[in-house]
């Protein structure tokens, strides 16, 4: 997943860009791209919580 500090990287790219280029739009996406959603688990003590979309 994107991290923060990506988002300040590509931020910094488009401020220091030159006068006569002009960024109207930003997107900004993972490489993992699976169709209909994606469920991450993270371990909390003994259990595991599942967040995302199923």
């Amino acid at each position: 997943m994107p991290q923060v500090s990506d988002i300040a990287d590509a931020v910094e790219y488009a401020v220091d860009t030159p006068q006569y280029v002009n960024i109207g739009l930003i997107e900004l996406l993972p490489t993992l791209q699976v169709p209909g959603g994606l469920r991450t688990g993270k371990r909390v003590g003994d259990e595991v919580v599942l967040t995302g979309n199923k």
